[in-house]
Order: structure tokens, then C-alpha cells, then sequence
């Protein structure tokens, strides 16, 4: 009797704690064992006598137990349905998380093979750069070489004809001052070279200052004036006092020096250079000679091709000015460029 009632209170407590968790299943398990309770109970007055004997409460307790196992099917039946909705909803997640899965690999992929590609177009582009920069320096020491050869060859004949003629103190001083002057086209030739050597390297290091250009434009101008006044050329300063420039004050004098040499060489006897600005950050060196070839214009600047020319007076050149030129203004994060036709040319310096 004891057992039965601790069963019966064990079992109470279970319902009465699923129900408390809303459960529906332990709500119906609860009733089921109320009704199985007060039937119990209900036959177990009748027995004593507390109630009329009748068709139904003779019967009560199998009409309780009846009730009892109809509602704990439905107890059982509910507790299948939670199960089985748990059940999906678990493998619904599952699957969703194999969904982003998938979709994070592919992405994943397609990222990977766009840096592969992107890589690969970034070395493909590399190796043309270096091929194109490995062609540039064979075509650069070709040309240096032809350069180089022809003073040189012109050094060594000398020399032979030194050793092999009798010549006389006249002829001795002809051939020296000849191979003076060689051997000065080649050191410039040579300074030209370590000089663009230097400054694409970074050996050259660019050290800017704030200077005034017309001070240093009438510098080089006095310099040159020996050159200027054997073919008669005025060379004109229109460059303003006030103009102030921040950049290498060396370098940029190495940029007029070749500019101002360049326009004497092909300027006219008896002609002008105008040297001026028409807007803040420019200067332009001008003259009124022969102009520049269409066909060499788009070499200009380059060091790997020869675009040397003989000025007026059939003065030579190294080839090397203007793209030495051009790399300083590079350094210096300007620009140099030229405007040239029948009437002279105009070079352009902007910083």
C-alpha cells in the first residue's frame, strides 16, 4: 500500500514538473493519472459503501483505466510528433550549415583563383617588363658601343700614324689637337653614360632647395655665351625675379645647360633663344632653328635610341642630353616636353 501510494506521488511529481516545463505531453500524462486516481478512489467508496452500487460505478476503475491508456496514447502519440519535428528541424540546420559550407568552399575557390589568375597576370606583366628592360639594355649598349668605337678607333689611328710617318711639328700639332678633341667627345660621352647610370640607380640622390631660376638660368647663359656669340645668338632671360623654385638646384641646372646648349647648336647665326614662363610650375626654352625630324620625335627621350643630330654650324652631339634631361624631371616628379616645328623648337620644363 505504501509502494503504491510513493508511486503514485513519484509519478504526480513527474507530470506536475513536464506540465510546469510546457510540455503538452506531460500536461496529458498528468490528467491521465488524475483520471486513473479518481476512479480509483471513486471504486474504492463504492466498495465501502460511501456510494451506490450501480452498472457504472461497479465498472469505474477499468472505465478509469480505459481513459488512462487512451490519454497516454495520446501523451505517447504527441511526445512522437515533438520528437519528429525536432528531429527535422535538426536535420533542416544541418543542412543549412552544409549549405553555407558549400557556399563559403565555393566562394572560398573562387577567391583563390582570382589571386591565382591575378598573380599570374601580375607575373606575366613582370616578365614582359623585364624582357622589355633586357631588350632596352642590349639595344643601349649597342648603340653605346658604336659610340664609343668611333673615337676610340679614331684615337688608335693616331697613334699609328705617329709611329709609322715622319711627320712634322706642323702635322704632329694638327693630329694632337684632333686627338684632344676626340678623346674630349669621349669623356663627355663617358660622364654621359655614368651620369644617367647614376641617377636611375639612385645613386644620384635628387636634394631639393628653394632657389630662384632666373639666378641660375643667367649662371648657365654666362657660361655658354662664348658658344652663343661665335654664331652671334642672343640668348633673352624673360624670367620673372620673384620666380621661385623648390627642386635640386644642380641637377635642374644640368636640364638648362643641355636646353640652352641644344637650342645654339641648332639655332640660326645672328638669332634669338627666348628663355620664359607662361605659367606657374613651367619654363620654356625657345629657339627659331631647323626643329626636330617628325621621324626621331617619338625617341627623343629615349637613352636606348640614337637621335643625334648635327647642329647649324655641323656641330656633333652624344645623344644623351635630353633623355638624361628627361630623367632628372622625372626624379623630380615633373615632366619635359617639346613642341617643335619648321620655325625652331620650344622645350617645355614642368615641375
Amino acid at each position: 500500500m505504501i509502494i503504491n501510494i510513493l508511486t503514485l506521488i513519484l509519478v504526480m511529481s513527474i507530470g506536475i514538473y513536464f506540465t510546469y516545463k510546457k510540455h503538452r505531453s506531460g500536461f496529458v500524462f498528468l490528467i491521465a493519472f488524475i483520471v486513473l486516481f479518481i476512479t480509483a478512489a471513486l471504486a474504492s467508496l463504492t466498495s465501502l459503501g460511501f456510494f451506490q452500487a450501480t452498472v457504472i460505478t461497479k465498472d469505474i476503475l477499468q472505465i478509469g483505466s480505459m481513459a488512462e491508456m487512451i490519454l497516454l496514447a495520446f501523451a505517447l502519440a504527441d511526445r512522437f510528433n515533438v520528437m519528429r519535428h525536432e528531429k527535422e528541424k535538426a536535420q533542416n540546420l544541418l543542412l543549412e550549415k552544409e549549405h553555407q559550407s558549400l557556399q563559403l568552399m565555393i566562394k572560398t575557390k573562387e577567391e583563390l583563383e582570382e589571386k591565382v589568375k591575378e598573380r599570374t597576370r601580375e607575373l606575366s606583366a613582370s616578365k614582359d617588363l623585364a624582357e622589355q628592360a633586357t631588350n632596352q639594355k642590349d639595344r643601349f649598349v649597342s648603340l653605346v658601343s658604336h659610340d664609343l668605337k668611333g673615337p676610340i678607333g679614331g684615337i688608335w689611328n693616331l697613334f699609328g700614324i705617329f709611329q709609322e710617318e715622319d711627320l712634322g711639328k706642323e702635322k704632329i700639332m694638327e693630329y694632337s689637337e684632333l686627338g684632344k678633341n676626340t678623346s674630349a667627345s669621349l669623356l663627355t660621352l663617358i660622364d654621359k653614360l655614368l651620369d644617367i647610370s647614376r641617377l636611375q640607380s639612385g645613386a644620384i640622390a635628387v636634394e631639393k632647395t628653394e632657389f630662384k631660376i632666373k639666378d641660375l638660368v643667367d649662371e648657365i647663359i654666362d657660361r655658354m655665351t662664348v658658344h652663343a656669340n661665335l654664331k652671334r645668338i642672343q640668348i633673352n632671360n624673360h624670367l620673372p625675379e620673384s620666380y621661385v623654385c623648390m627642386a635640386d638646384r644642380t641637377l635642374i641646372g644640368e636640364v638648362f645647360a643641355n636646353l640652352i646648349s641644344n637650342a645654339i647648336k641648332f639655332s640660326n647665326p645672328n638669332s634669338e633663344i627666348q628663355i620664359g614662363s607662361e605659367q606657374p610650375g613651367s619654363v620654356y626654352v625657345s629657339d627659331s632653328g631647323k626643329g626636330i625630324p617628325k621621324t626621331i620625335l617619338p625617341n627623343l627621350f629615349k637613352n636606348d635610341v640614337k637621335t643625334t643630330l648635327q647642329g647649324t654650324a655641323g656641330e656633333s652631339g652624344t645623344g644623351l642630353g635630353l633623355p638624361f634631361c628627361f630623367d632628372i624631371m622625372h626624379a623630380h616628379n615633373g615632366e619635359l616636353k617639346v613642341i617643335t616645328g619648321e620655325q625652331g623648337s620650344k622645350f617645355m620644363i614642368l615641375f
